[in-house]
């Protein structure tokens, strides 16, 4: 995979409704709490969504639980948990960048080696969601993530609007771990309204590109989905995930549509495979 730093604009065919709306400058006191994070314990919610070794911890929510990274609606204000107080400098990032009297919630995301989060569709299970913004601590050329079949990388400081309302995955294939601050704000909130104007300007997010799917690997996962059933339906679409991040798959528009047309002998295990989609995409 390599990154592009071409103008959108000059790719046929690409529009990211995801983009870069700033950038912030931060020095090693953020490392300092980098080094004290990977001490910590990540929280376990949306667990189902991800890769190996990803997690997240919760800075700021609802009850100032830090034990939780579920999402809630709620109204103002939130609070800060005890995981804020051992993690200053993240803590006054979150002050210092954002409209704090707009924050729902406040996270660390952690992509661990070889890990990331499976393709899916945010805010299902909300009847407004949020308005997610991402400042990007610390990150390498294997990091990236993606909205549809396109893949992009956010740079190190880069301030990025992510629109969970579409299809988006993310994939960190580099031997470090990856942090992102994440945070939650109204729906109704555009991502520039969110944060403070000094660190609001146009930048262009690096495109990555990936390899065309191989030959090889598409009939390996098209043997593998006339062969399955609904005891092993989850391996196969575990494997249609990974492939879908690493390959670029077009025209196949989600990880369903590459495995589905093999599986006509097996109704149950179509049945299987809808009820997942529904899950993770809403379709």
């Amino acid at each position: 995979m390599t990154a592009s730093t071409r103008d959108m604009a000059e790719l046929e065919g690409i529009a990211l409704r995801s983009r870069q709306i700033g950038v912030v400058e931060f020095g090693v006191d953020v490392a300092a709490d980098i080094a004290t994070l990977a001490t910590m314990d990540l929280n376990p919610e949306y667990g189902q969504y991800s890769v190996n070794r990803w997690g997240s911890l919760a800075l700021r929510n609802r009850d100032g639980d830090a034990g939780s990274s579920q999402s809630h609606e709620f109204s103002l204000p939130s609070k800060w948990t005890a995981n804020a107080h051992r993690l200053p400098a993240l803590k006054s990032l979150v002050e210092t960048v954002f409209h704090l009297d707009e924050v729902r919630s406040a996270r660390v995301f952690v992509a661990n080696s070889q890990s990331g989060i499976r393709p899916h569709r945010d805010y299902l299970e909300f009847r407004n969601g949020f308005t997610r913004l991402h400042l990007v601590l610390e990150t390498h050329a294997g990091s990236v993530n993606g909205e549809g079949t396109q893949a992009f990388h956010m740079p190190k400081g880069a301030l990025v609007f992510l629109e969970g309302r579409e299809l988006h995955w993310a994939l960190n294939l580099s031997s470090e771990p990856r942090y992102h601050l994440v945070c939650d704000f109204d729906a109704q909130l555009t991502p520039e309204e969110c944060v403070r104007e000094q660190f609001v300007g146009e930048h262009c997010l690096p495109l990555v590109h990936r390899s065309a799917l191989p030959e090889e690997v598409a009939e390996l996962l098209k043997l593998s989905a006339q062969a399955t059933d609904t005891e092993n339906i989850e391996q196969l679409l575990k494997l249609a995930d990974s492939i879908f991040m690493r390959y670029d798959t077009q025209p196949f528009a989600t990880p369903y549509d590459m495995v589905m047309p093999h599986m006509g002998a097996n109704p149950a295990a179509v049945n299987a495979l809808i009820r997942r989609r529904v899950q993770y995409c809403g379709l």
